[in-house]
């Protein structure tokens, strides 16, 4: 049965190499498989998702090519797919191999969408990378997963229509590492089995090697009593299953032998005139290993005690096997004392038979009279079988010259090849291709290589992307600083408006109206035209999106420049970051530490429950405080340090203004709301969140009586387009205010980080709004 396992398992283990190597070598075959195709579409845009990027692993090598200029975009997949919305685009994906080659599969383009142009993928704020060109264009990259490309001409015209991405192919085979292992393993199992088998084959043979036993003569009851008195002197034997067993078939095999030994003698053409002499000792002996040995039956301190009471000797009736010192004592015993002697189970092997060694060639001859005096002088000759050789004798047997037995040999080269065999084929089928990816935890066929330690911490953990790098912040910020400067020259607010929004252009709109009324009023500030030096993206896949940057006022970020922090926000996929609130920080100020930027920040409205002020009830609180100083109620939650507008605008401030005025004439009234403009924020590492709001400063000088003339200059007049009234003027400033607002859970005040004023807005009065004495 162990022969038979040992070749199912030979077998089954040979087929299991034999797979797994023919994919293995299959796959180190394959060095680069190239996917292409061609669209038939007249599509402005075409999308190559994260899921064809990264279905094979390596660098990609993209081959665009169509008529005209190819604009080729890199952004987060979420972010493409958000820019394309319902423009007509191809979407592709990876097909079939082509013509059954491995190493060559076909892209296909699905059409889906209605709007047929798009503005120009250039333009847009979305994307990490751009690469422009012309007719054809080659990509060497590596995108990382999470990321697409997105494929046009101008958004006019329709994208190229022709794609091909090339992969190196690093032999993957993930089936072809378990196959390998599994046939090794059933090599060596097989092998193991089949030592097993012969092992247990070598020892059933020397424990059942057989000694041809000379045929019994008749005795009679005196040599019967002679031999049990010999009999009783011997050591008696400990009998053990496997010896009775070997001594049974021994005892079957000699009364056989008996049988044809008889056969042979009532032959008639069988001389047995000669009488039966026993092979004398001293003729030239048969190798110890190929006949038994003959031995008195009686120990030998009874030799000479059987001699002298002229015993007839002990005549053994069946054959027996002796095959431990004392077997064949006890075999006689059981012979004498008339016990049963058991039938063996099955034959001897013919391998049994064989090693038993030849049998040695006796003459047939009559028995001899019971008192005959030879007979009586010569004990009883009693056939034992050879000691088992100890392990020096099969040491040298082995090492013998050829010709002779080498069964004994041992086979330890047999076990030395499937061992190298398994160890090489294991440690070949270690690397993470040759097996499955849920078995190594290792990505192999998605590809692509995360652009930062924090990508890739956000792909493992699932976390949303930050939507701003520091590169694209730079681009924006320039941009920005580009249009400001033009508009600032033309006073053109038109120019502005792809950057600018909210407070910021609010505030720039004013300043071009009042220069274009009166030429000698001061201009805005200029815009920073340094780098940002400090960033804080959401990350989230919605939008609106916030980032806030700090910039220098100055490229060359000399230390004596204040900087300016500007929030910026991104209503829609395709539309730009716009500067909302642009402040100038006040000296001394610390700002919070911030995330990565390659991990982005929560956005402010998941994070408002947890912060200390409610940020929608900040710009109020702030007024009250404008208004009333430390008597407000929401004194004690800000701190006044490094607030500048607060000591700019307090109760002095009023009663100076107050002062200037003939009291006759006019009086001024001023008051303090938060703007219609909700807070724009993001948050910090710690859990605080920094935060832009605006207030209006309302002063409204009014007419105390119908005969009162009120005259003003410079902006007010300029805004308000007169500078002479009977009823009076209102001019409004708006006071843009970044505020830091500590977590919930630390507590703290809010700090005041930096402001910008300007007035916005004047006009004159009416009758109305009036209350005079006439």
């Amino acid at each position: 049965m162990r022969f038979i396992l040992s070749a199912l398992a030979a077998v089954a283990g040979a087929v299991l190499l034999t797979i797994g190597l023919l994919q293995f070598s299959e796959a180190a075959a394959i060095d680069s498989i190239t996917a292409s195709g061609e669209s038939q579409s007249d599509a402005p845009v075409m999308v190559l998702d994260e899921k064809v990027l990264s279905s094979h692993a390596g660098a990609q090598s993209i081959v665009i090519s169509g008529d005209g200029p190819i604009v080729v975009a890199i952004g987060r997949t979420n972010d493409v797919h958000g820019w394309v919305g319902e423009a007509k685009h191809d979407a592709i994906s990876v097909g079939p191999s082509v013509d059954g080659h491995p190493d060559q599969e076909s892209l296909e383009f699905t059409v889906t969408g209605s709007e047929t142009e798009v503005p120009d993928p250039l333009n847009s704020d979305l994307w990490m990378e751009t690469i422009e060109g012309d007719g054809e264009l080659t990509i060497n990259t590596v995108v990382a997963p999470g990321y697409s490309m997105l494929i046009a001409s101008d958004g006019a015209h329709p994208a190229p229509n022709k794609v091909a991405i090339t992969w190196p192919f690093g032999g993957y085979a993930p089936l072809s590492g378990p196959l390998i292992v599994a046939g090794a393993v059933l090599l060596l199992v097989a092998g193991l089995l089949l030592w097993w088998a012969l092992a247990g084959r070598r020892r059933a043979q020397r424990r059942a090697v057989v000694a041809p036993v000379a045929p019994a003569k008749p005795v009679d009851a005196a040599q019967r009593e002679h031999a049990a008195r010999d009999h009783e002197q011997w050591t008696a034997v400990q009998w053990d299953d496997e010896l009775a067993e070997s001594v049974v078939a021994a005892a079957a095999d000699a009364q056989r032998d008996h049988e044809i030994d008889t056969e042979l003698e009532s032959a008639p053409d069988l001389d047995l005139s000669e009488p039966f002499q026993p092979r004398n000792a001293e003729e030239e002996p048969l190798p110890t290993s190929e006949i038994p040995i003959i031995r008195s039956a009686a120990p030998e301190s009874n030799e000479q005690d059987a001699a002298s009471d002229d015993a007839e000797p002990a005549v053994v009736d069946e054959p027996v096997l002796v095959d431990e010192p004392g077997a064949q004592d006890a075999a006689e015993s059981a012979t004498d004392s008339g016990a049963p002697v058991a039938e063996p189970e099955a034959e001897p092997e013919p391998e049994t038979q064989a090693e038993a060694g030849p049998e040695p060639e006796t003459q047939a001859e009559e028995p001899e009279p019971a008192d005959s005096p030879e007979s009586a002088d010569k004990p009883e000759p009693v056939i034992e079988t050879p000691a088992a050789p100890s392990s020096d004798d099969d040491e040298s047997k082995w090492k013998r010259p050829r010709g002779r037995n080498r069964s004994q040999a041992p086979k330890r080269v047999f076990f030395v090849a499937p061992a190298l065999l398994v160890g090489a084929l294991t440690l070949a089928g270690c690397a993470p291709q040759y097996w499955p990816q849920s078995w190594t935890g290792t990505e192999i066929a998605p590809t692509g290589t995360p652009t930062s330690e924090a990508d890739a911490a956000i792909i493992d953990e699932g976390a949303h992307y930050p939507v701003l790098s520091v590169e694209r912040a730079d681009k924006i910020i320039a941009d920005a600083g580009a249009r400001a400067k033009e508009a600032d020259k033309n006073r053109d607010a038109k120019l502005l408006e792809p950057r600018f929004t909210g407070d910021a252009l609010a505030e720039r709109k004013a300043l071009y109206k009042a220069q274009s009324a009166d030429g000698e009023l001061p201009g805005p500030v200029p815009f920073p035209t340094g780098k940002v030096a400090y960033l804080i993206p959401d990350a989230t896949q919605e939008w609106p999106r916030t980032a806030f940057a700090v910039v220098n006022a100055t490229s060359d970020g000399s230390a004596d420049a204040v900087p300016f922090g500007a929030m910026l926000v991104q209503q829609s996929p395709r539309e730009g970051y716009r500067i909302t609130s642009l402040v100038q920080f006040e000296p001394g100020v610390q700002l919070p530490d911030a995330a990565p930027v390659e991990i982005g920040a929560t956005p402010l409205p998941e994070l408002a429950d947890g912060l200390a002020q409610n940020p929608d009830k900040i710009a109020a609180a702030y007024a009250d405080i404008i208004a009333k100083g430390d008597k407000s109620e929401h004194a004690k939650n800000f701190t006044a340090e490094h607030d500048a507008l607060r000591k700019q605008v307090n109760d002095e401030y009023r009663k100076s203004e107050r002062d200037g005025l003939d009291a006759e004439v006019a009086k001024l009234d001023f008051s303090y709301a938060a703007t219609d403009s909700e807070p724009v924020g993001v948050t910090a590492l710690d859990g605080g969140a920094i935060v832009a709001v605006s207030i209006h400063e309302t002063e409204t000088l009014s007419a105390v009586n119908d005969r009162s003339r009120i005259s003003v200059a410079g902006r007010t007049a300029a805004l308000a387009g007169t500078d002479t009234s009977e009823f009076g003027f209102e001019r409004v400033y708006t006071d843009q205010v970044l505020f830091y607002i500590p977590p919930k859970a630390t507590g703290g005040k809010v700090s005041f980080l930096g402001t910008s004023q300007a007035m916005t807005s004047a006009r004159q009065l009416t009758k109305d709004e009036v209350n005079t004495n006439g």
